[in-house]
């Protein structure tokens, strides 16, 4: 193997500082060909960090003919057309505005600077979306040539105020419709746009007056033009996993199989091929080292502010087989309380299974980084500040766990659960349903929720190498009631055929400690 040093993108979208610099690329520029060969109108959904701004980056150089840049790589001896274009490229994610005139004004200082490349005089105090068409026809009256528009992160600014009031949501929509508004009738002078952002609302003029745009986010043919696919990970990123394996003492199928739990599982549409998290996989080869990366560099607030409206916590069994119909993915920002699709488009999850004949989707959490990731915001949601609390217990839990101590188990929950603020929902014994499974799963612990039996529901199973721990919880009640339900409906039968030790657990959650007053253990 080759003792060169290599250099990893980690965070970086600018595809000519990546190739100057010598870093690593993973060629994308065949779905470059496809896209500037079949369609001038596009639209792409896809996770944040996902590499989104780096295929528009990778679009940018190719219509300003920048040749040179593409050695080695697909488009270096495809058959195409090496022509510079205009392009005015729009990255709205780098716009936090908490107002939508400042937006409007910031936009205007963009348009005038492409403005001044091409000779055209603007009224500033027009709108953004006329002095974008005075741009594109000026542009195109000198070059001849057609004009390029690559809009990066449409929706930044929306989810940035998704947590007001649908009025001041409205206003930030009304100036990006009015963006978008010229562009279809600026067709004859546009070579090539396309548009990228994490959602698709509806009701938004780029998806109504704009209805030539194709929408590529679910094809089959696209699914991996961002992400990385297990080919690209064995192939280009080969030497990297191998590095990897070697600082981790560990076999190289061993470290593709760590890297594939952790990251992989993306599925877009009704594709077949499994996308690994770039911004995680790129992390993890830089890093040589396996962590939470996409998750450690923050939640959404659109995300918590979903999580926070809902009635009652959300329990994660809910993500773990939710089913929906395929025209949920197209909703009005208004209606986001619907938010599995959200969730969807977010990366946070993804699709398991699509059924052609009923037209609908399973969901699931792709990998072990987003589902421990989720649990611990969903953990954080319901119980404030536990997450970092549950890190400190990660370690004494599980040992007493797999050591069959489940005393000492619930011993430490209870500490844990006395730190917390929060504020108990009254006479909710599913509110310590949804905690206590919860810190199961972010613990890596083999947990079930809600398990169907011929007698009823039991409240948690938990299963190790050894035991199986049969689970019911009551709401200041004794112990001894619990047990009883157990017993009386036969919880633990299934169980038997596994030939473990079973552990019948009767847990009583009281109101006024706010924690586990008291368990027993048959």
């Amino acid at each position: 193997m080759n003792n060169e040093e290599l250099i990893y993108p980690v965070g970086e979208q600018d595809f000519e500082n990546i190739i100057l610099k010598g870093k690593v690329y993973v060629d994308k520029t065949h779905h470059v060909y496809r896209l500037t060969h079949t369609n001038d109108f596009y639209f792409l959904s896809r996770p944040r960090r996902f590499g989104k701004s780096l295929l528009v980056s990778t679009l940018k150089a190719f219509f300003e003919g920048k040749r040179h840049l593409f050695k080695g790589l697909f488009l270096e001896n495809a058959e195409v057309n090496w022509e510079k274009h205009a392009v005015i490229n729009l990255d709205l994610s780098i716009d936090v505005s908490e107002k939508a005139d400042v937006l409007e004004a910031n936009l205007r200082r963009t348009l005038m600077r492409y403005a001044d490349s091409w000779n055209t005089k603007l009224d500033p105090r027009t709108s953004v979306g006329k002095m974008l068409e005075d741009i594109v026809l000026s542009a195109y009256r000198i070059t001849r040539k057609g004009v390029v528009i690559l809009i990066d992160e449409y929706d930044a600014p929306i989810l940035n105020v998704i947590d007001r009031q649908p009025e001041e949501i409205q206003a930030f929509r009304a100036v990006l419709n009015d963006l978008f508004a010229p562009l279809k009738g600026l067709a004859p002078c546009l070579r090539f746009v396309f548009v990228t952002g994490i959602t698709k609302f509806s009701q938004m003029s780029i998806f109504s007056k704009l209805n030539n745009l194709c929408d590529i986010s679910m094809m089959r043919e696209y699914d991996s033009i961002c992400g990385i696919s297990k080919e690209e990970l064995r192939t280009t990123l080969r030497p990297g996993v191998l590095r990897l394996a070697e600082e981790l003492d560990i076999a190289a199928d061993k470290a593709f199989d760590l890297l594939g739990k952790k990251y992989d599982g993306y599925h877009f549409g009704n594709g077949k091929t499994d996308i690994f998290n770039p911004f995680s996989l790129i992390s993890a080869l830089s890093a040589k080292d396996i962590k939470d990366f996409w998750f450690s560099s923050g939640t959404p607030s659109f995300l918590v502010k979903l999580l926070k409206e809902r009635k009652q916590p959300l329990d994660i069994s809910e993500l773990e087989n939710a089913s929906l119909p395929e025209s949920a993915f197209n909703q009005p920002v208004e209606n986001i309380a619907d938010f599995m699709p959200m969730l969807y488009q977010s990366g946070y999850m993804t699709i398991k299974v699509y059924d052609s004949l009923l037209q609908s989707y399973t969901l699931g959490f792709p990998n072990e980084e987003v589902r421990v990731g989720m649990s611990n915001v969903i953990l954080e949601v319901a119980a404030p500040g536990s997450p970092r609390a549950a890190g400190l217990i990660y370690t004494p839990f599980l040992k007493a766990l797999f050591a069959d101590d489940i005393d000492s188990c619930l011993e430490i929950l209870k500490t844990f659960l006395c730190g917390i603020p929060y504020d108990l929902p009254q006479g909710r014994e599913d509110y310590f349903q949804t905690i206590l499974y919860t810190l199961f799963k972010i613990l890596g612990a083999p947990v079930y929720n809600e398990v169907k039996t011929a007698r009823g529901r039991l409240d948690i199973m938990v299963e190790t190498p050894t035991t199986v721990y049969v689970m019911e919880l009551k709401y200041d009640q004794s112990p001894d009631v619990a047990l009883r339900q157990i017993a009386e409906k036969g919880y633990a039968e299934p169980y038997k055929a596994l030939g473990k030790k079973i552990r019948r657990v009767g847990i009583n959650f009281s109101l006024d400690l706010k924690t586990i007053a008291e368990w027993k253990v048959e």
